[in-house]
C-alpha cells in the first residue's frame, strides 16, 4: 500500500514557500522602489510591495488549485 500523504505534504510545503517568497520579494522590491523616492516613501513602498506580493501569491495559489 503506497503512502499518499508524502506527495500531499510536499505540495503543501511548496505552496506555503511560494506565497512566503512572493510576499518577501514584493516587500523587498517595494522597499527599493520607495527608497529611490526618498526615505519617507520607503515604508509606503514596503507596505504596497508586501500587499502586492501577497495578492500575487494568492493568485498563484488559486490558479494552481482551481
Amino acid at each position: 500500500m503506497p503512502n499518499t500523504k508524502i506527495p500531499q505534504a510536499f505540495k503543501a510545503i511548496s505552496v506555503g514557500t511560494e506565497v512566503a517568497l512572493s510576499v518577501l520579494g514584493g516587500g523587498f522590491l517595494g522597499y527599493l522602489i520607495g527608497k529611490i523616492f526618498g526615505e519617507t516613501w520607503a515604508a509606503i513602498g514596503l507596505s504596497v510591495g508586501i500587499l502586492l506580493g501577497f495578492v500575487g501569491g494568492m493568485y498563484n495559489l488559486i490558479k494552481r488549485f482551481w
